[in-house]
Order: C-alpha cells, then sequence, then structure tokens
C-alpha cells in the first residue's frame, strides 16, 4: 500500500489485523510523543491519535454513506501510518540526540518532508479509493485529516519539554 499499488479493499477484513494495526500505530505514536511529553502522557497523546484515526475516518465514510469500508480502511491507515512513523522515528531521535548542526538539521528536515509528503501521498491513495471518490477529494481529506490530528493533540497535550 505504501508503493500505491494496493488498495484498502484488498485487505481483508480481518478484526485480529485490524486490532493488531491500531494497537501498533497507538504504540509507535506515544514512542514519538516520548520526547515531548511525560510518561503517560505520551502513552496517552498515542491512544488519542489512534481514536481520532477511527472517529475522523467513520466520519469521511458516513458521510460518503460508506461507513462498511470502516475495518478495512482504518486497518489500511493504521498499518501505513505505524510503518511511516517507523521510518520517521530513527530521524526524530537522531536530531534529538546527535551533535546539532546546520548539515543534520537540513538533512533531517528534508528526510522527513520526503517522508511527509510520501505519507499524504499515500492517505490520498487510500481514502481516494475507500471513498470512491477523486484524487482532489481524497488530498483534500488527508490534509484535514493531519490538520485535525495536530490540531488537537497539540491542544490536548501541548508540548512540555519531555526527556
Amino acid at each position: 500500500m505504501c508503493l500505491l499499488q494496493k488498495r484498502p479493499q484488498d485487505l481483508p477484513a480481518s478484526t485480529p489485523l485490524f486490532s493488531l494495526t491500531l494497537l501498533a500505530y497507538a504504540l509507535i505514536s506515544s514512542v514519538l510523543a516520548f520526547p515531548t511529553q511525560r510518561g503517560i502522557a505520551a502513552l496517552m497523546s498515542g491512544i488519542l491519535e489512534t481514536l481520532l484515526l477511527l472517529g475522523i475516518t467513520w466520519i469521511f465514510l458516513y458521510l460518503r454513506s460508506v461507513p462498511e469500508r470502516l475495518l478495512q480502511t482504518c486497518t489500511a491507515l493504521a498499518g501505513t501510518g505505524f510503518m511511516f512513523s517507523l521510518f520517521a522515528l530513527p530521524m526524530f531521535y537522531w536530531g534529538l540526540f546527535l551533535p546539532d548542526g546546520p548539515d543534520t538539521q537540513a538533512t533531517i528536515s528534508l528526510l522527513v518532508l520526503i517522508l511527509v509528503i510520501w505519507n499524504i501521498s499515500v492517505m490520498t491513495h487510500i481514502l481516494r479509493n475507500a471513498l470512491s471518490s477523486s484524487y482532489l477529494l481524497g488530498v483534500t481529506g488527508s490534509v484535514a485529516y493531519i490538520a485535525l490530528i495536530t490540531f488537537v493533540l497539540q491542544t490536548v497535550f501541548p508540548v512540555e519539554g519531555g526527556m
């Protein structure tokens, strides 16, 4: 799916796979929150992000009259979100713990930008197929999804300074 070859409907409608991807997504989201959140707040941030993934996706599918696609769409979004977060994890911690220099920051910023663009492309592909919609609606949904989750997480869990 990360290579835009498969669609969410190509995934099995499997509750165990759905549960596993949501758990993995919540855990990796929590790990990414640890440098800026303390203890339980990082874990709660990962859980909230996962609940937002479920809620926003359900709203999108409901508005398009295809709520029965929730299982496969959330499995696809959580699974690919986990993969992108896994790719971002070393870059995120590299920027936190290695010597800070202009070349290091420029390299990290470029790699993160590439990952963000790729992630939006994959989310657009998933949403476009799940919603049986145009590319434009898929992009709009992806950007709205990211903006809403970012806004809610920053509102509920403001950066504390972390480790």
